[in-house]
């Protein structure tokens, strides 16, 4: 950026005629600055050409804005630590179950695996080296039996989450989209939606079997309720006060997803392990089983903006 010299700006100012200088001066008193544009509310003159306008901050300005743009450092810098993100959309408060009653837990899992091969802009199905993902490809990828996979592709082609082109195979961007958080369809501005950390989702796919998939497949299953600037699973997960967060029990969670049974609910909760690290940390509330919370880690999906980043990964370190 070239810096202004005020000083010769000055003695320029000085060298002009008595009546330039007056002329300028009142120009200069009877203007207004209308849609970026300066204009004489005398003359209608547009005096873009003849004056400049500078944004004058205070130091507290100038603060807020070094700390925005370190918080959005650590955010990019999460992301490329995670093996960068797509965005996975949901509606709040409302299981996934509902909108796709065909698909089991198990099938959530699968289906996370599937959304974090989206390649970027297009959000065609690809390799990391940029190759298509054709329907042979990404059976390979599933590691599943000819049946299992015929089933589940079956739901993915019938409820329209994989379409079939002549392009190849591209992904629903309602369910799944990779880019700019601008280039969001339209279609998808009423979800919620938050980042989904693609090389965490590999990683966690690979060390399940298929017949203890249906564990991992509650990442998905808990996103509707996760709060998206702290993480915690709660019945209010919109609301972006901290001190008005109404956090959901294991006990609460049991029940909203179906499980009979608390205790075996926490056990797959705990279960689910990335790096070394629990995907849910269970939180004690009192001696009461049921009272326990649940925070999910950020490296897996994190919505926020970075201000709560760092106390997520110092808690699940």
């Amino acid at each position: 950026m070239t810096m202004r010299d005020y000083k010769a700006e000055q003695r320029a100012f000085q060298d002009l005629h008595q009546e330039q200088r007056k002329e300028l001066t009142r120009q200069k008193q009877n203007m207004v600055v209308e849609d970026g544009n300066m204009i004489d509310t005398e003359t209608g003159e547009l005096l873009n050409d003849k004056f400049e306008i500078n944004e004058v901050v205070s130091g507290d300005t100038v603060e807020k804005r070094k700390k925005g743009k370190a918080v959005k450092e650590e955010v990019q810098k999460h992301s490329e630590e995670n093996g960068g993100f797509v965005f996975a959309f949901y509606e709040t408060c409302k299981q996934i179950s509902e909108q796709y009653p065909d698909f089991n837990q198990a099938d959530l899992a699968s289906l996370m695996f599937v959304g974090v091969h989206v390649s970027f802009g297009t959000n065609h199905l690809t390799h990391p080296n940029g190759k298509k993902i054709d329907k042979k490809a990404l059976k390979g990828l599933l590691g599943m039996s000819r049946n299992k996979f015929t089933q589940f592709y079956r739901k993915l082609i019938s409820n329209e989450i994989l379409t079939e082109t002549e392009t190849g195979l591209v992904m629903n961007a309602n369910m799944f989209f990779r880019g700019f958080e601008q280039d969001i369809p339209k279609s998808a501005a009423e979800l919620q939606h938050t980042r989904m950390y693609r090389q965490t989702i590999k990683d966690l796919y690979g060390m399940f079997d298929q017949r203890s998939m249906k564990k991992l497949g509650l990442i998905y299953a808990v996103l509707p309720y996760v709060n998206y600037r702290v993480n915690i699973v709660c019945n209010n997960p919109t609301n972006n006060n901290e001190d008005e967060l109404n956090a959901m029990t294991i006990g609460e969670l049991a029940d909203t997803l179906g499980y009979e049974d608390t205790t075996k609910l926490a056990k797959n909760l705990k279960e689910i392990k990335h790096n070394g690290q629990s995907v849910f940390k269970l939180v004690e509330d009192d001696n009461d089983s049921r009272s326990k919370y649940v925070i999910v880690n950020p490296n897996v999906v994190y919505a926020g903006n970075g201000e709560a980043l760092k106390s997520l990964q110092i808690l699940f370190r």
